[in-house]
């Protein structure tokens, strides 16, 4: 097997792996009768990055949560640095 193949091999199941961490993140929510959102784009996009809002939480409220058990989190975009006003819901 060439290392090129190797690798390839691995990014796969590392998406696969993050893909289901994505679906179970998104099921758990469901199931415990969370109110969100899932912000996506219309075409395919990478299964590590999520964009989620919540009604009646502060997103900064979350990442700070979030940010002190582990995960990273922002509560916004590049594109949306400097913007103080809530996501359009």
């Amino acid at each position: 097997m060439t290392a090129a193949k190797k690798l390839g091999d691995i990014m796969e199941d590392e998406r696969k792996r993050i893909s289901a961490l994505r679906t179970q993140l998104i099921q758990r929510l469901t199931e415990r009768k969370i109110d969100f959102q899932i912000i996506e784009a219309k075409y395919e996009q990478l299964p590590h990055i999520l964009a989620l809002t919540f009604a009646g939480l502060q997103g900064q409220y979350i990442m700070l949560e979030l940010n002190q058990k582990g995960f990273a989190v922002s509560t916004g975009s590049a594109c949306q640095i400097g913007k103080q006003d809530p996501s359009k819901r």
